[in-house]
């Protein structure tokens, strides 16, 4: 009590069994979402002191770790690696053949073993043979088994070839043998018996698993197997109020006719639970007193779950058909009785589950519509769960209500008549679910379906959005601006070109009132949805975009999209502007208030666009690669599947550029990419098959090295597509990657042709680290042609190099770990070609030591290979012995160690 103090409840809503021993708790006062996270961490800290120490260590488990959700992943990760104790084991059990559909498990994990925790994997399969027999011999002998192994060793290894080695068969094979006397204990000699023949006569070991399963069921007394076809109605987990008030017994009542059932080991208990047993060890049939009742049932619900989905399915197969439909429409309305709003929303999924399997018994259309708005509910909950399979199949099956096959001739009034408002929300919802699931054909059908049906322009706003949104997903740019410029254009909404109220201050953009105006609201949804399309396509509409965006911000006030919108002006401010230090405060006051609107549908683009564009400028770039990871696995859970494409191209791109390893860099973008096919971002996919074409260059995996046409990507088919659709971002791209990759093979001509032809669409990439990259191989690569150049050429090339030596001095001076390396080693090259012998050593130390200390080892690589051809041109051999160990000791980074030529 004294650990958790008036706020157990914040405790309690996440392990509901902790009432039990503090008593009911106070509703837990509202906090904003990092408040509320921070309370929350303190609580369960000082809750572990209470329980976890060297006398008394405690073990959490995890189970189903492949469905959890990134805050669940965040605690498991906090738990291990923050929290200072000692004597904790936590042990997290999850399906492997599930996990691959939650690519953010396996980061966690490796993220916790990168903190130095120790984490061991064990692979839970079917038992071997040897191990089979130890479980057998176990059974029957007990702690003797080890001496006693070998009498049991034939019956064992029979059970094993029948069961491969499944110890769920193998133990029901154990029970239903002792069911049937073929495996008897005899108490005098205080052993068992059995005999390989007589079990082979009858067959029992070529029964199949749901024979076994009947057979166990079989000789449950009938009132037993009847409410556990009930239980398996109601699903894998169960609770005996329900079950009680099904059949009209008390809890405890209920309790004792499943007490059987428990001993055969058929069901188990399920937390949260407690120990109910009948007062003698007599049939189920007892009756307990409610004095009796009081002692033995607790306040709270008491669940049981079957042993295995295979006795829920047995048990439901043994249930009439005609009568399961009768059973769950009773169940449904037996959830419904006598609640309210709240108490239904809080029970949906129950209720709905009962009465989607009953639908062809409902009768009228009151009873039809009932059904519809609770299928739109369940969807709702589920799809603010991100659980958006499950949220489109309720949805699903509330249209299909809706919607039924007409019979012969006849003509049903249409729901959009009878029951606007319903039929409108719910084909909305399932418009944009169908979206997040990547459904683009249906999303579109139905969206078409509510443009022609919906009264009002407002109504059809959140469709047009999922309607542009759709078109950037299928890489239509062009046609997702149309489509928003015509929807403003209806809006009465006009593009500005400037800042009404530049005298704002940024610090008070937090404090602005909330955006109540529908119509305002509106057209920011508009806006937004096009400002994708145009920062690859149109630097001065996505301007203009941003500022009107701004503008209605300043006037009318902020909503969860202000996030969004300062996060955009504060890349125009670094990346377009050049203002790094307004783009950073605005980019700051942006996560403030992602944080005040807990905005978790905008969390991916906010942090996307500050970590991409803005941060780099003023921090290490390492430490953006952490939040881009987050904003991923965001974008994931809020169904934003642009910003999730988008961000996985800058997270790869901070990863490669920051130095990190290939085998790290591989296993993160294949995830990215297996996220962007998933969801079908043809964009995304094919970037990312651009960057992996890159590292198979420098790998040495093509034909040739400087063409970006091989197992992974073609330039030659994917460039013209590009330049049709004046796609600047990804031409800035592939130009600069391929001046990287002719700079690195010896190719300083080209390479510098490409970086010109890259410095064309500088304006897609504002503030993407892409610029300085470019910057840098675009000046070594004309430093390098240098010498082959005439007078002229050789002046105007000094002036280029001076040129982009400004911006890089600039970027220096503001994050030094990132760029003043790459200054000092450019520094160091035009040092060298002037002449200056003693200036050009000084910058290629800096730049070796500088680019180390910060851990590009690949610019380090780059920088003493550099050094390196400077000193063997000058015969300085003493050097090249020191700085032939130093460039080994650089070269780690991936493919590069393989393709710099020393």
């Amino acid at each position: 009590m004294r650990a958790v103090g008036e706020q157990g409840r914040v405790i309690a809503e996440i392990v509901p069994e902790i009432e039990l021993l503090i008593g009911p708790q106070p509703p837990a006062i509202k906090l904003g979402a990092v408040e509320n996270e921070n309370r929350f961490k303190i609580l369960f800290d000082r809750l572990l002191d209470v329980f976890c120490d060297e006398e008394h260590p405690l073990v959490i488990f995890l189970d189903d770790l492949q469905w959890s959700d990134s805050a669940s992943l965040k605690f498991m990760e906090w738990l291990v690696t923050e929290w200072d104790c000692k004597h904790l084991l936590v042990i997290g059990a999850y399906r492997d053949n599930e996990a691959n559909d939650n690519p953010f498990l396996s980061k966690t994990i490796d993220k916790i073993a990168a903190a130095g925790a120790v984490v061991n994997s064990m692979a839970i399969g079917s038992l071997k043979q040897f191990q089979a027999r130890q479980l057998v011999a176990e059974t029957l002998y007990g702690d003797e088994f080890l001496h006693q192994q070998k009498y049991s060793m034939p019956l064992a290894d029979l059970l094993f070839d029948r069961t491969a080695g499944n110890p769920f068969l193998l133990t029901q094979f154990l029970q239903t043998m002792y069911a049937e006397s073929l495996l008897v204990y005899d108490p005098a000699g205080n052993t068992w018996n059995w005999d390989i023949a007589t079990i082979q006569a009858v067959g029992i070991v070529d029964r199949s698993a749901a024979d076994l399963i009947a057979s166990n069921i079989s000789k449950l007394p009938e009132s037993t197997q009847k409410i556990l076809q009930l239980a398996a109605c109601v699903g894998s987990v169960f609770d005996l109020e329900m079950l009680g008030l099904a059949i009209g017994q008390s809890p405890a009542g209920t309790a004792v006719m499943l007490w059987e059932a428990l001993q055969a080991g058929l069901i188990l208990p399920a937390p949260p639970t407690c120990k109910i047993s009948p007062l003698d060890s007599g049939s189920a049939d007892q009756k307990l007193t409610s004095s009796e009742s009081e002692l033995l049932i607790p306040s709270f619900q008491t669940s049981y779950k079957f042993l295995h989905d295979r006795v829920q399915q047995t048990l439901y197969g043994q249930i009439p058909d005609d009568r399961k439909q009768e059973i769950h429409l009773a169940l449904g309305q037996l959830l419904l009785e006598n609640k309210d709003i709240e108490e239904i929303k809080e029970n949906i999924f129950a209720v709905v589950k009962q009465l989607n399997c009953a639908i062809d018994l409902l009768e009228t259309i009151a009873e039809k519509d009932e059904l519809v708005e609770l299928n739109l509910l369940a969807g709702q909950k589920a799809k603010s769960a991100s659980a958006y399979e499950v949220a489109v199949t309720y949805l699903n099956t509330g249209w299909a209500i809706l919607n039924p096959p007409c019979e012969g001739d006849s003509i049903e009034e249409s729901t959009w008549i009878r029951n606007y408002p319903l039929t409108l929300e719910l084909h909305v919802e399932l418009v944009e679910t169908e979206f997040f699931n990547a459904n683009f054909e249906r999303s579109q059908f139905l969206a078409t379906v509510v443009l022609h049906e919906a009264k009002t322009l407002l109504e059809k706003i959140k469709v047009y959005e999922v309607t542009i949104k759709t078109y950037f997903c299928q890489n239509q740019l062009q046609l997702a601006i149309d489509t928003g410029l015509e929807v403003l254009e209806m809006m009465g909404c006009s593009l500005e070109e400037k800042l009404l109220f530049p005298e704002v201050v940024v610090e008070n953009l937090t404090d602005f009132p909330a955006m109540t105006d529908p119509n305002k609201l509106a057209s920011m949804q508009i806006l937004d949805a096009i400002s994708s399309a145009t920062f690859v396509t149109n630097p001065a509409l996505f301007t203009a975009i941003v500022f009107t965006k701004v503008n209605l911000c300043f006037k009318y006030g902020n909503s969860p999209l202000a996030a969004v919108t300062y996060a955009d002006y504060a890349l125009i401010l670094s990346g377009s502007m050049g203002d790094r230090g307004s783009g950073y405060c605005y980019g700051e006051q942006a996560l403030k208030l992602l944080d005040k609107f807990n905005a978790k549908e905008v969390k991916c683009r906010v942090l996307n666009l500050f970590n991409a564009h803005v941060r780099h400028w003023k921090q290490p770039l390492r430490q953006t690669i952490e939040p881009l990871s987050e904003a991923i696995q965001s974008g994931v859970e809020a169904g934003d599947l642009i910003f999730t494409g988008i961000t996985s191209i800058n997270y790869c791109t901070h990863l490669f550029f920051a130095g990190e390893e290939l085998k790290f860099l591989s296993n993160h973008w294949e995830d990215c990419r297996n996220l962007a096919v998933k969801y079908r971002q043809e964009y995304t996919v094919t970037f990312l098959n651009m960057f992996q074409q890159v590292w198979l260059n420098l790998l040495g995996k093509s034909t040739s090295p400087v063409q970006l046409t091989g197992e992974a990507f073609d330039e030659q088919t994917v460039v013209p597509i590009w330049k049709h659709d004046n796609n600047l971002t990804a031409l800035f791209f592939i130009y600069s990657y391929k001046a990287m990759l002719l700079y690195l093979f010896k190719d300083p001509k080209q390479a510098a042709d490409s970086a010109r032809k890259a410095a064309q669409y500088a304006g897609g990439i504002p503030g993407l680290l892409i610029a300085a990259q470019h910057n840098f191989y675009y000046s070594l690569a004309l430093l390098a042609e240098y010498p082959n150049l005439d007078s002229n050429g050789q002046n105007q090339c000094l002036k280029q190099v001076a040129s982009l030596q400004e911006k890089m001095q600039e970027w220096a001076t503001n994050a030094p770990s990132n760029f003043q390396h790459k200054y000092d080693l450019v520094q160091a090259e035009t040092a060298r070609v002037l002449g200056q012998y003693e200036t050009a050593m000084g910058g290629y130390d800096r730049a070796i030591q500088g680019a180390s200390d910060n851990n590009y080892i690949h610019e380090a690589a780059i920088a003493s290979e550099r050094a390196f051809e400077f000193h063997l041109a000058r015969g300085r051999e003493k050097w090249l012995n020191f700085t032939s160990k130093k460039l080994t000791a650089t070269t780690v980074a991936g493919a590069l160690r393989q393709n710099l030529k020393i």
